[in-house]
């Protein structure tokens, strides 16, 4: 019994020998056989990047191998719907680049590898919703309102696949009201996959002060001169007026038509001195301080520093406001 028990242990210490050597010998002859491929005529890639694994048939079948070949990166995709190729030259040069040209056997097939990136439509509504995002981003102010109206925008364009973002960027260096142009990328690993060009006008509606009623030029503001409403200020030249307030009275330079919307450009403060205004002229030297009548050559604020006229000298002195109709002159 003792000795069937020793046969039956030798035999099987044999037969795991042997099996060792066999898988041994199997797995140098595949590391040392060379390798060939077959090139596909066209294929459809997901992208971003095209590897050599998927425009070829790879013999043998080593799992090992394949691995190793999986990691070979040709280039970039096509932009999503469009199609580039592939030469046997660039799979040369990828080869020797990680190493693995000495396991090349062969290459068959056909000389170059028509490779097309597979594309997913993104819509026009989209694309409005990304540029609606980015406009709102740059007029955080609420009061304003805004719309914008599309001259030039694609009905859809070629997407990739996999998960993208948009990034918008403007033609000019910031957002203006009126035409506009902004750049649409489609963004996908950081990397630019397609753009388009998005154009139309910016309008912009907000709540602002007209003219009740034609004002003169020189005329004093009143509450009850303005209307509040709202309007489109898209191409309106200058900053407009929202309301009367502050402390210091205003007045307009220019003659403002009923209806029209008032703008910063065409009120002024009202001067605490008029030109050719007749005022108290204050001559402080020292401790020493006369007044006398002169004749305003100017307007100006109060605490601004004008010229007056004196009418008994007959000499113009410069002197600062420092109440309505009074001027001082410190020498």
């Amino acid at each position: 019994m003792k000795s069937n028990s020793n046969r039956g242990i030798l035999f099987f210490s044999v037969f795991l020998r042997c099996a060792l050597f066999v898988f041994l010998l199997a797995d140098f002859v595949v590391a040392g056989q060379k390798m060939t491929l077959k090139l596909k005529s066209q294929v459809i890639v997901v992208g971003p990047n095209v590897k050599l694994t998927e425009i070829c048939t790879i013999l043998p079948n080593d799992a090992a191998l394949l691995r190793r070949l999986d990691k070979i990166i040709l280039g970039r995709a096509a932009p999503p719907g469009e199609s580039k190729e592939i030469s046997r030259s660039l799979i040369k040069m990828n080869l020797r680049r990680t190493g693995m040209y000495d396991r090349l056997g062969a290459i068959t097939g056909p000389r170059t590898v028509r490779v097309k990136t597979a594309q997913k439509d993104i819509t026009r509504v989209k694309i409005e919703d990304a540029v609606a995002q980015f406009i709102g981003s740059k007029m955080p102010d609420r009061a304003v309102e805004w719309r914008f109206d599309y001259s030039r925008i694609a009905e859809k364009i070629a997407g990739p696949v996999h998960p993208f973002e948009f990034k918008i960027r403007l033609q000019n260096s910031r957002l203006n009201k009126g035409h506009t142009t902004f750049e649409v990328r489609i963004m996908a690993d950081g990397k630019t996959v397609t753009r388009t060009k998005v154009s139309g006008i910016l309008r912009t509606f907000e709540n602002v002060a007209i003219a009740a009623k034609e004002l003169s030029r020189g005329q004093v503001l009143q509450p009850g001169d303005m209307l509040t409403k709202k309007m489109e200020t898209t191409y309106l030249a200058g900053d407009p007026l929202l309301t009367l307030g502050g402390e210091k009275p205003l007045e307009s330079r220019v003659r403002i038509p009923a209806g029209k919307i008032i703008t910063r450009k065409m009120i002024m403060a009202s001067p605490a001195v008029r030109k050719g205004e007749r005022v108290v002229l204050e001559i402080v030297a020292g401790n020493v301080a006369l007044r006398t009548r002169a004749l305003s050559q100017q307007n100006g604020a109060l605490h601004e520093n004008i010229r007056v006229w004196m009418q008994d000298t007959r000499k113009i002195l410069k002197g600062e406001i420092i109440a309505k109709g009074l001027v001082r002159v410190e020498l």
